[in-house]
């Protein structure tokens, strides 16, 4: 078997065992709602929500990672950069997309005194390193770093 077709194999192999994973996620999503359609949402039992919840999650995690990770890699494969798959519903293009950051950050500051601006202009914040630094001097870390409280339902495997 050649280096090609033994790569052609494992990528095959990778799309299929991808779409078992979304196959079995969408699965127990289906499971899931049809339990909570029988039970009326309001009368479910709390067991039943919080299987609902993570039969959610792993499906949406199991289609993101097949959309980004063996459907999207096809796209690219298919039409590179710029290039566009469609059907009569949708037209999904490769874009590439670009990020900033300082390879080093003392040059970009030393860049920036040099031209006389003031490197404190244009650096962020971190709140979390605020109140950390202030708790170690002894201030009042509530008097200068504000605290936004939200909940949310943390899901976790129990094995």
């Amino acid at each position: 078997m050649s280096s090609t077709d033994l790569a052609a194999e494992i990528a095959q192999e990778e799309t299929e065992d991808a779409i078992e994973t979304v196959e079995n996620a969408a699965d127990k999503l289906v499971n899931a709602v049809l339990q909570l359609q029988e039970a009326d949402l309001d009368h479910a039992e709390n067991a039943e929500l919080a299987d609902a919840m993570a039969a959610v999650r792993d499906a949406e995690n199991s289609a993101e990672e097949a959309r980004k990770d063996v459907l999207g890699q096809e796209v690219q494969d298919r039409v590179g950069t710029g290039g566009s798959v469609e059907s009569d519903s949708v037209s999904v293009t490769v874009v590439e997309g670009h990020n900033k950051y300082l390879p080093d950050d003392d040059a970009a500051i030393e860049a920036l005194e040099a031209a006389g601006i003031d490197p404190s202009t244009v650096m962020d914040v971190n709140a979390s390193s605020v109140a950390k630094e202030a708790e170690n001097a002894g201030l009042d870390v509530d008097g200068i770093v504000g605290r936004a409280t939200y909940t949310y339902p943390r899901i976790r495997q129990i094995d």
